[in-house]
């Protein structure tokens, strides 16, 4: 195996790594909003809040990480944005402050985001055309982490009453990815040509168009029986 296929793995496992730990920050929300609410002394409806913002600042992180991941080497900021994320994390469970709580939420978000376009992008950068299976075991291991995510929650609650070592475990779990990025060089940017960009711009755009039309369907099947579910809690305890 050259040393060239050895590099392309190493990265792409750091990419997996860092992926276990997005789908760990992205699932972890939801099981422990009801002890959130009861941290900062607030009502479900008024907690329920912070998914407002994180998702903001995840929209936020990802056109700011695309245009970032064009300019600056892709490795340094996944380090920096996996950081951010372990620090985000830690503070979460033992913040008894709404304003602070939200505030930690929208820096998860534009993290996240940032985090999930840098993924995306540099690994189709390092396998090129041949990136589709390791793409899908990107968004697998993605799966992975937001599956563990509750249970980790359950199972801190069930023996410590508390979220804190979920939360501080996840943190952790975060450096590992950080470190290991920050050690390996970033791949090159694959630049497009203009010749290439021109050809078969209008049929691009309708593409493109059709995916986000695809995406912004997809999320909101997710999106409206989580809200459906808010409703009945703030039912419940108004």
């Amino acid at each position: 195996m050259s040393n060239e296929k050895k590099q392309r793995i190493l990265i792409t496992v750091f990419y997996y790594i860092s992926f276990i730990g997005l789908g760990l920050a992205s699932g972890v929300l939801g099981p422990s909003l009801l002890r959130l609410a009861d941290n900062t002394n607030a009502t479900i409806a008024s907690v329920s809040s912070i998914m407002l913002f994180h998702a903001l600042g995840y929209m936020i992180g990802a056109v700011l990480g695309g245009r970032g991941y064009d300019r600056v080497a892709g490795h340094p900021v996944m380090s920096l944005m996996l950081v951010i994320i372990a620090a985000s994390l830690a503070f979460t469970p033992v913040t008894n402050l709404l304003w602070v709580l939200v505030a930690l939420m929208f820096v998860l978000g534009v993290s996240q985001g940032s985090l999930d376009v840098g993924g995306n992008t540099l690994l189709v950068w390092v396998h090129g055309n041949k990136v589709g299976p390791f793409m899908n075991g990107l968004h697998m291991f993605f799966g992975v982490g937001a599956f563990m995510a509750p249970i980790l929650v359950a199972q801190a609650m069930r023996i410590q009453d508390n979220l804190n070592w979920a939360y501080w475990g996840m943190a952790l779990f975060m450096l590992i990815p950080a470190v290991g990025l920050a050690l390996v060089k970033s791949p090159p940017r694959k630049a497009v040509s203009d010749e290439a960009g021109k050809t078969g711009g209008r049929s691009n755009k309708l593409m493109l168009g059709m995916i986000v039309v695809f995406y912004l369907f997809y999320v909101d099947t997710k999106i409206m029986p989580a809200l459906q579910r808010f409703k009945v809690i703030v039912g419940i305890y108004s």
